[in-house]
C-alpha cells in the first residue's frame, strides 16, 4: 500500500511540475506588458551610459509587434487573423536601440558633438540609411547583420532617437548579443547580452 501511495505521490509531483513549465503566463493589460518589457530585471532591456549618452537596446516580442500593427489598423481582426499576423513576425528577431541624453542632460542626441551643418547632415544620414554598418547580432556559433534598420521619425519633438533593428533569425536557441560599434558618437564598442531564458519566458500578451 505504501508503495502505491509513493508512486501516486511522485506522479502527482511530476504532473504539477510539467504543468508549471508548460503553462506560459499571460497578460492582457498593455501598460503592464510594456512595464514588463522595460523592467531591466526581466532581461529584455539593456542600458549602457557613456559620456553623458545613454544607449539602450530593448527586445520587441512578437506579441508587441502584432499588437502595434493591429492598433494602427482601422479594421477589427478575428482571432485567426491575429494569429496570422503573429506568424508574419516569426522568422525574425526585432530590437529597438535608443540613444538618449543621460539623466539630468537636455541635449538633442542628433546635434551633440557636431561642429557644423555638414557634420549634422552626415550623422542623420548614417542613422537613417547606414546604421546596419555599425550593428550586428552574435550567438555562440553565428553572427548576423540586420535585414532592416529604421530610425523613427520624431519631427524634432524629442531629444532621444529610436532605431528599430530587424534580424532574420527564426529560433532562439542560445544567448543573443547585440554588438554596436559606435562610429556615430565615437563612444567605442558596446555589447548587450540577452539570455535565452529571458527571451523565451516572456508572458503571452492577450489582445
Amino acid at each position: 500500500m505504501n508503495k502505491i501511495k509513493s508512486t501516486y505521490h511522485w506522479s502527482l509531483v511530476l504532473l504539477l511540475f510539467w504543468g508549471a513549465i508548460s503553462c506560459k503566463s499571460t497578460m492582457n493589460d498593455y501598460s503592464d506588458y510594456m512595464k514588463y518589457i522595460a523592467n531591466p530585471d526581466n532581461g529584455l532591456t539593456k542600458t549602457q551610459t557613456t559620456s553623458g549618452l545613454k544607449i539602450s537596446v530593448k527586445y520587441l516580442p512578437i506579441d508587441y509587434l502584432a499588437y502595434t500593427e493591429l492598433k494602427n489598423s482601422q479594421e477589427v481582426k478575428t482571432k485567426e487573423e491575429k494569429e496570422l499576423l503573429k506568424k508574419a513576425y516569426e522568422n525574425s528577431l526585432t530590437f529597438m536601440l535608443t540613444f538618449a541624453p543621460d539623466e539630468g542632460k537636455t541635449f538633442d542626441v542628433t546635434k551633440v558633438g557636431v561642429a557644423n551643418y555638414e557634420e549634422f547632415a552626415e550623422r542623420i544620414e548614417n542613422m537613417n540609411f547606414n546604421f546596419s554598418n555599425y550593428i550586428k547580432l552574435e550567438t555562440e556559433k553565428e553572427e548576423f547583420q540586420p535585414e532592416l534598420t529604421q530610425m523613427e521619425s520624431t519631427y524634432g519633438l524629442e531629444k532621444k532617437r529610436n532605431i528599430v533593428l530587424v534580424f532574420n533569425r527564426k529560433n532562439i536557441q542560445d544567448d543573443t548579443k547585440i554588438v554596436y560599434k559606435d562610429e556615430i558618437f565615437g563612444t567605442g564598442t558596446h555589447r548587450f547580452l540577452f539570455k535565452k531564458e529571458d527571451l523565451t519566458s516572456i508572458p503571452q500578451f492577450v489582445f
